[in-house]
């Protein structure tokens, strides 16, 4: 995955191509309706949601690079509460080391 990435270069290329194939999965499925029957309408209607749900897909790797870019989304995180590791060690720290908080208000 890393090395498609690369290959793509910035994000924002890869938001161009989920943008043009999402423009070109929308295109599969008018084109469903356009041109009568069953086969076709299969046919199309298949490609287009699958081309938009790679589309889809793309675009939210690129919204999970960007947070990840911007500090929001760190690799560092890893406690399912929504608080980063950062965060748990100045907790801790502001706590006298205390890293779950026990004794928290047992002493005078």
């Amino acid at each position: 995955m890393r090395r498609f990435l690369r290959a793509l270069g910035k994000p924002y290329n890869l938001l161009r191509l989920a943008a043009a194939g999402a423009l070109l999965a929308l295109a599969l499925m008018v084109a469903a309706f356009l041109l009568p029957g069953p086969v076709p309408l299969i046919l199309f209607m298949s490609l287009g949601q699958g081309l938009g749900t790679l589309s889809f897909v793309a675009y939210l790797v690129v919204i999970a690079l960007e947070l990840r870019r911007a500090g929001v989304l760190s690799p560092k995180d890893s406690g399912d509460d929504g608080v980063g590791a950062d965060d748990r060690e100045r907790a801790s720290a502001e706590r006298g080391g205390d890293p779950e908080g026990a004794g928290r208000g047992d002493a005078p």
